[in-house]
């Protein structure tokens, strides 16, 4: 089974964040309520759907506070050579 970009992309990532709002309410990985079998892909699922969970649970802080979240994190990637 492959995970649609459309999935991951549409409506903000709803579906994406809901998969894995259920998954962290029962202790699963996202990739395993799917049925992902490839152990990449899995693993690509479960960080988009981490990432998405984390935006979200930011979200709702900077809303409890009276915050805009930061549009577009500031995040680097260091090259391990």
């Amino acid at each position: 089974m492959r995970a649609s970009p459309d999935f991951v992309r549409s409506n903000r990532g709803a579906g994406l964040l809901a998969l894995s709002l259920t998954a962290s309410k029962f202790g699963q990985r996202p990739s395993q309520l799917l049925g992902l079998l490839d152990p990449v892909v899995s693993l690509d699922f479960d960080n988009a759907g981490a990432m998405r969970l984390q935006e979200w649970e930011d979200e709702r802080t900077a809303a409890m506070w009276g915050a805009k979240p930061d549009p577009e994190p500031d995040i680097r990637y260091e090259q391990i050579h």
